[in-house]
């Protein structure tokens, strides 16, 4: 098995063998005296999808969502999604990104920015994103967002907290009416 030899299988056939019969790499490879590289670099020129690797122990198992440690949720798109130009390097777009491309009906160029209105990045619902066509725009959205957004949220959280303790009022003085409880 040498990794310069030629594998000539149609796309049926190869398409056959590993995802219909469900056969590895290293087993197609073997079959026909070639690594499962060579097969493998064979599936990517034809188009064909490589399954996910599965099985306890397997670190590279790939996510279709991954959540950074900044917060930003990314996930896995393949080459026949019309938004796979918006890819990264490991195949992942940024699902605000994403969210944002869906409801334009076209791909997100590097330089538009997708805000979160509410300051939580994994918050990706449309109608907390908002695009922003530069980094000045960003800045100053993000200048009066913190503004707005911190006293909305200050009188959201109070009103809500007077809102529970009023209830709870309520509870107790219906306790009280009916004798405290006994």
């Amino acid at each position: 098995m040498t990794p310069k030899t030629k594998l000539n299988l149609s796309k049926d056939e190869l398409h056959r063998l590993y995802h219909q019969e469900k056969k590895t790499l290293k087993v197609i490879g073997d079959m026909y005296g070639v690594d499962r590289q060579t097969v493998k670099r064979l599936m990517n020129r034809l188009g064909l999808k490589i399954r996910p690797a599965s099985g306890r122990g397997n670190y590279r198992m790939p996510k279709e969502k991954v959540h950074t440690i900044k917060g930003y949720v990314y996930v896995k798109n393949y080459p026949d999604d019309f938004f796979y130009p918006m890819v990264n390097i490991n195949n992942l777009v940024a699902e605000h990104r994403l969210v944002m491309a869906q409801s334009l009906g076209r791909c997100l160029q590097g330089w538009e920015i997708v805000h979160h209105k509410n300051g939580i990045r994994d918050d990706n619902r449309l109608e907390n994103l908002e695009l922003c066509s530069s980094f000045g725009e960003h800045s100053l959205v993000h200048n009066k967002g913190y503004r707005d957004g911190y006293l909305r949220g200050l009188n959201d959280g109070r009103n809500k907290r007077i809102q529970q303790l009023m209830g709870e009022v309520v509870s107790l003085k219906e306790v009280i009416a009916c004798g405290g409880g006994k």
